[in-house]
């Protein structure tokens, strides 16, 4: 399917398994009218590249969760080391941009998420109002700021701070 990159597009109905479909292998009928299928447009992706703005660098592992004030969490996300990438699956209407509960708000708080870059203005709240408003989906530029106390603290490292694994097994 030659679609718009941020649609996420399967196959509905065909009699095929279009992922290893080989027309050469095709039989009788098949081979003169062609494969049909009908495709149904899933979910358009809110894609972002994330920044800690207190290390100028991407918050890798940091968390969002996306949803409605209905149901808070659809669809959830990690942001990726390389360019602080991330992807959310969502469909056009209004939805809510949060940090995920536990670690990644300890550390972290929400400045801004905009559309227009890192150099968007904000006022410092933990919630966001994203707009899908068409099916072009939709490219976001979060920044973060770590908490006070949190500034060297490590987001993955969820259970020991400070520690290591190691330390933690010797521990118990």
């Amino acid at each position: 399917m030659d679609v718009n990159p941020a649609w996420v597009v399967t196959s509905k109905v065909c009699i095929h398994d279009l992922d290893n479909l080989k027309l050469s292998s095709l039989t009788g009928s098949a081979r003169v009218t062609g494969v049909q299928a009908e495709f149904e447009l899933q979910h358009v992706l809110i894609e972002g590249f994330a920044r800690d703005m207190t290390q100028k660098m991407p918050p890798k592992g940091a968390q969002f969760i996306l949803g409605t004030k209905s149901e808070p969490h659809i669809a959830d996300t990690l942001v990726m080391a390389n360019m602080g990438y991330f992807q959310l699956k969502a469909n056009p209407g209004v939805w809510e941009m949060v940090l995920r509960p536990g670690r990644t708000h300890q550390v972290y708080s929400i400045e801004s998420i905009g559309s227009e870059g890192w150099v968007t203005g904000g006022v410092k709240n933990d919630k966001r109002d994203v707009v899908i408003a068409n099916f072009e989906g939709l490219v976001l530029y979060p920044r973060l700021v770590r908490n006070p106390g949190m500034e060297r603290a490590n987001i993955q490292d969820e259970a020991h701070e400070g520690g290591s694994i190691w330390e933690s097994i010797k521990a118990t």
